[in-house]
């Protein structure tokens, strides 16, 4: 897939998580990986496109955000063939009521027009300051 349908696939997938009660299973393939940061209370590897879609909806996006407060500040879409990488500032509503602003880095890799792997890198302790993982 050219480089520009990769960046658009992830264009398309934040505008979706943004919204808030998007389906959120086309953008993934079945066999799908996400790599969670090692200070998350989730830490590890999530496999396969169920495990993945459990972090949208009711999922762990719902545990700490405010549905539709999030707003993405993206400083870069760096595309390499298979590989997406977006540096973005993250600012929410907690479920709590704070407003919540944070650093991320994303790392997708694209496989047939979806997301197969996802590298997810953040500060944890800003998140877990104001709202405590359950």
């Amino acid at each position: 897939m050219p480089a520009e349908s990769n960046r658009q696939l992830i264009n398309d997938y934040y505008a979706a998580l943004a919204a808030g009660d998007a389906d959120m299973t086309p953008f993934f393939t079945e066999d799908v990986e996400w790599h969670l940061p090692r200070s998350s209370p989730m830490h590890g590897t999530l496999k396969g496109r169920e495990a993945v879609l459990g972090l949208f909806g009711d999922g762990a996006v719902s545990d700490y955000y405010r549905q539709q407060s999030l707003q993405f500040e993206y400083h870069a879409t760096l595309v390499a063939e298979d590989d997406v990488v977006m540096p973005f500032t993250l600012r929410a509503v907690t479920v709590n009521g704070q407003d919540y602003e944070n650093d991320y880095l994303m790392r997708f890799r694209i496989k047939d027009g979806r997301i197969t792997e996802v590298w997810e890198y953040f500060d944890t302790a800003t998140l877990f300051e104001l709202v405590k993982p359950g």
